[in-house]
């Protein structure tokens, strides 16, 4: 696993493994990057955002709402 997809939390609705994907089969690319998403392994999870840098992905997936 690449260090950045080593960084990705878990889950937030089941606790499963993340991964990271290109957006599209084949990996669509657009002005030169590919599109990106995060999703869980074992639900429907996944991100509702579209990133092309893997860094933004982790850190859009790993952004969590704190508890009050």
């Amino acid at each position: 696993m690449p260090p950045l997809e080593k960084s990705l939390l878990p889950c937030p609705f089941c606790g499963s493994e993340a991964e990271m994907l290109p957006f599209h089969p084949g990996g669509t690319i657009r002005n030169g990057r590919p599109e990106i998403i995060v999703r869980c392994k074992e639900c429907p999870a996944r991100m509702s955002i579209i990133s092309r840098l893997k860094k933004q992905a982790v850190l859009t997936w790993n952004q969590r709402v704190k508890p009050t």
